[in-house]
C-alpha cells in the first residue's frame, strides 16, 4: 500500500520508513537505496525534512509526453 505520509507525525513517518527498509533487506539481502519518492506525489516541508534526516534524497518525476523527467534533491 502507499500511505499518505503527510498525515503522519515524525514518529509514524520514521516507523514506516524503517519497516520498508527492514522488509526490503529481508527480501533482497541488500540495503535500500535512500531515495524517497513521496507516495501519491504528496509531500510537505515536514515529510521532506524527516526523509532528509534519515539520509534520504527526495526524488520526484514529471511526465512530459513520451518523456519522464526525474528531479532529485
Amino acid at each position: 500500500s502507499h500511505p499518505d505520509m503527510t498525515t503522519m507525525n515524525k514518529e509514524e513517518f520514521i516507523k514506516e520508513i524503517n519497516r520498508l527498509e527492514e522488509t526490503y533487506k529481508s527480501t533482497t539481502g541488500k540495503e535500500l537505496v535512500k531515495l524517497y519518492r513521496p507516495p501519491q506525489g504528496k509531500y510537505s516541508d515536514e515529510t521532506l525534512s524527516y526523509a532528509n534526516e534519515l539520509g534520504y534524497k527526495t526524488a520526484m518525476y514529471k511526465e512530459l509526453g513520451k518523456y519522464v523527467i526525474m528531479i532529485i534533491w
